[in-house]
């Protein structure tokens, strides 16, 4: 698969603990900022991955889960998250553009 034809994976995440400390980087906030990013840099074919709720210290979470099977498989060229919230395990950066906005 041609790098231009891969999927540029937007992952966001909000913990229940983030939430309730009143954090302004809610899912949608993330969600817009980091599609006005992905827009910006022309990067093509946005997927978002977004798990809500879920602990950045557990990584049995459901579209991270998703989207890690898609790295392993070729199919994501870009992932970009918001403040490092979705950076990818060392052993998959090697096929894998990452960006964190904040």
């Amino acid at each position: 698969m041609r790098q231009s034809d891969k999927t540029t994976a937007i992952y966001c995440r909000l913990s229940r603990e983030d939430e309730l400390a009143n954090e302004s980087n809610s899912i949608s906030n993330q969600k817009s900022i980091l599609s006005r990013f992905a827009n910006e840099q022309k990067f093509k074919n946005i997927q978002f991955f977004i798990d809500d709720g879920y602990s950045g210290a557990n990584f049995n979470r459901p579209d991270w889960q998703r989207m890690i099977a898609l790295v392993e498989s070729g199919q994501i060229g870009i992932e970009i998250s918001y403040n490092y919230i979705g950076i990818l395990p060392a052993s998959l950066m090697q096929n894998v553009q990452n960006a964190s906005v904040a």
